[in-house]
């Protein structure tokens, strides 16, 4: 059974209704891929940049239709440039879900460095043994959802690529972060990545957020850049409750089905619609297209 089919079915026993998650697969996700932190010894930007493109052309190649958003563009949320920290040094997972829930996103994408290392190995067998030199890279990336605030991927790569003995004495004087050896394992940890995230969001439905209400006129942080059209009809769930987990993270139950809309306007990036169904709808609700 699929994340998809989870979810669908905790949404359908919480409203208590046939409800169920929509087939169309024309709304397009949203996701937002931050800033990595090099917690290594190895400082240079020029790690941090050559690993974040490659993993943004990597997630573009994998993923059909996703929306991607990254620190390179102008559109890039403000917030997300710095992530919100707890006093415990842990990512502040529902601060993240709700700037993520306000610009229209579907999931936030962000990572580590843990480590950098050239490591000296005896390998083989018996008699056969022989010291190889590689370069290691241990990466770690979380991907959070918006609705609940949980990671939807916590997962941990390490690469390492050998250095043939020809190359060991020009590589004397060398930074790490020259080394073509570096490239590869960062290269082949940002296909594996991008694999993982696109295989995790096709399992995703689309959800969105009420951003405003007003009488019976709502606005939604999403448009027709992913898809949303006029004449659409949405389910409207009550964003829900808050419990403290493990580690003292908040999470979201989502709530009961609060009515439905239909979508009046559509812009680049939001849209408006009336409620069909329901009353005093309030922002902050979740939004998902209705299913016949």
């Amino acid at each position: 059974m699929t994340a998809r089919h989870i979810f669908c079915m905790i949404i359908a026993l919480l409203i208590f209704t046939g409800f169920g998650c929509s087939s169309r697969d024309d709304i397009n996700l949203k996701v937002a891929v931050t800033d990595f932190y090099n917690r290594t010894a190895h400082k240079e930007e020029t790690i941090k940049t050559f690993f974040e493109k490659r993993l943004l052309i990597e997630i573009a190649d994998e993923c059909d239709e996703l929306i991607v958003l990254d620190p390179y563009l102008q559109e890039f949320p403000e917030a997300l440039k710095e992530l919100p920290i707890k006093t415990s040094g842990f990512l502040d997972n529902l601060a993240i879900s709700n700037i993520a829930r306000s610009n229209g996103l579907n999931a936030v994408i962000t990572g580590s460095f843990i480590s950098i290392d050239l490591a000296q190995e005896e390998r083989g067998y018996f008699w056969f043994k022989d010291m190889h030199v590689f370069v290691k890279v241990l990466v770690n990336i979380e991907m959070f959802d918006p609705v609940t605030a949980a990671k939807i991927l916590d997962n941990s790569y390490l690469e390492e690529v050998k250095i043939d003995e020809f190359e060991i004495d020009s590589m004397v004087g060398q930074k790490v972060a020259s080394l073509p050896q570096l490239n590869k394992a960062m290269e082949k940890i940002a296909t594996d990545i991008a694999e993982d995230i696109c295989e995790v969001l096709q399992d995703i439905p689309w959800r969105g957020t009420i951003a405003s209400s007003a009488g019976n006129t709502v606005t939604i942080s999403t448009g027709v850049g992913a898809g949303l059209k006029e004449g659409d009809r949405l389910t409207v769930l009550a964003r829900g409750r808050e419990y403290t987990g493990q580690g003292g993270h908040v999470f979201i139950i989502p709530g009961s089905k609060l009515g439905e809309l239909r979508v009046t306007r559509t812009f680049a990036h939001s849209a408006e619609a009336e409620i069909t169904d329901g009353e005093n709808i309030p922002a902050g609700s979740n939004v998902m297209l209705y299913d016949d």
